[in-house]
């Protein structure tokens, strides 16, 4: 009984008891599918909004922060580098006055988030930012990206002066005939010098961008390494709340749309509305689907995922993890596999059924029956008493009467 319902459902989603869509009218139920799933994915974007996200208390860079849990100093030095550093680049002359003027620090506050932890982060964030500390850092800065911009222009003028005076030596040149000033050796030894030099600054430059001896810094490192394992709690519990929040958001959306539209889609069929009862059953379809993920996406949120990270530390470890892209390929296999065979299945259930139907006809045919009911039928009727089967077909050449389900007329032997 169970199969059949199934059975009757899929049916119905291409054909009908009464009618079965044309090629042409599959391909626009399939764009006005397209269309359901966007509409309805709007919807749900639109119940999403009605949450309030968790990121508005929690900002994405309080929670980076919290979750290092090893070499903050590392990341936020990266962090900020990217954020300030990159930012006093656009400044042609580094203009220091110019920058705090017109950077916006309520952007950093937004991107802490309210939380009072997280609030508190980003005023030691900003105060790093505007400490003299950190301004006499980025002076040096610019002053050592400088010195390393011309000594690397002097080397490289170095060398092609002394790349050509080796050619000199080779071709064997008087020096007194030679276009260069100086002697081989002293721009050998000016190279070597500028090399030095060039190397020295790297060293200062990379001691002068580390933050992590500044005054302000190590606040904020501080209070960070105190805070960081509570707001991560509260963050969780938060993140917990919010999701199945949305979760109910969503499903007080999709759950009445599901319901309306597969009643709307009874009753339109009782009624005779084929068409309108189509389009209902699609949507009630994709909703079901929507709702289908949504729980699954939940259940996934919830179920610990403990075993699942020893797993992939076990594998990552022992450099295993081409076996988790192998597992997925056997998966994938087998599922597609079991759709393949299904369809196979089907196809070959599809042609025995016609097979034994046109079995049926041709016996009814043979013994004088109807074609339908197979119940015997009177000859001087068209139609047959008991289903109202006709019984008699105009010849397609000749128009005399007969027999429903002839293959041959008996007048002209023209095929039917």
């Amino acid at each position: 009984m169970k199969f059949n319902l199934i059975s009757r459902y899929k049916n119905e989603l291409i054909k009908n008891e009464n009618f079965k869509l044309t090629k042409g009218s599959i391909f626009i139920l399939f764009i006005f599918i397209f269309f359901l799933i966007t509409i309805i994915g709007s919807g749900i974007q639109i119940q999403e909004r009605t949450v309030k996200s968790v990121s508005a208390e929690f900002g994405y860079r309080c929670i980076d922060l919290v979750k290092q849990s090893d070499g903050i100093e590392e990341y936020l030095n990266r962090d900020i580098e990217n954020d300030i550093y990159g930012v006093y680049y656009r400044y042609k002359r580094w203009n220091i006055d110019e920058f705090n003027r017109d950077n916006k620090y309520s952007n950093y506050q937004r991107d802490f988030g309210l939380n009072k932890e997280c609030k508190k982060l980003a005023t030691l964030y900003v105060g790093l930012i505007k400490s003299n500390e950190f301004k006499d850092k980025l002076i040096l800065i610019k002053t050592l990206k400088k010195l390393k911009s011309n000594t690397t222009s002097k080397i490289k003028k170095a060398e092609t002066q002394y790349g050509n005076m080796l050619l000199e030596k080779i071709a064997k040149q008087s020096p007194s005939k030679s276009i260069l000033q100086n002697s081989s050796d002293n721009v050998k030894n000016n190279l070597n010098l500028l090399r030095d030099k060039l190397s020295q600054t790297y060293q200062h430059l990379e001691v002068a961008e580390d933050i992590t001896t500044l005054k302000e810094f190590q606040k904020f490192i501080n209070y960070l390494e105190e805070n960081k394992k509570d707001i991560y709690t509260k963050y969780k519990e938060k993140l917990s709340q919010y999701q199945l929040k949305k979760l109910i958001a969503i499903y007080m959306f999709l759950i009445p749309l599901f319901l309306i539209s597969y009643f709307m889609y009874r009753r339109l069929k009782v009624k005779g509305w084929q068409i309108t009862s189509y389009l209902m059953l699609h949507i009630s379809n994709v909703a079901g689907l929507y709702i289908l993920f949504f729980l699954m996406e939940r259940i996934y949120q919830i179920i610990p995922k403990v075993l699942l990270s020893k797993i992939l530390i076990f594998l990552t470890q022992y450099n295993l993890k081409v076996l988790i892209n192998l597992f997925i390929l056997i998966i994938f296999s087998l599922i597609f596999g079991f759709i393949i065979k299904k369809i196979q299945n089907n196809s070959k259930k599809d042609s025995n059924l016609e097979y034994i139907k046109e079995e049926k006809i041709k016996e009814s045919f043979v013994k004088g029956g109807c074609l339908n009911c197979n119940s015997k039928i009177d000859l001087d009727n068209k139609y047959c008493s008991y289903c109202g089967e006709e019984n008699y077909i105009s010849c397609k050449s000749c128009k005399e009467k007969i027999r429903n389900g002839a293959v041959y007329c008996s007048c002209c032997k023209q095929i039917q």
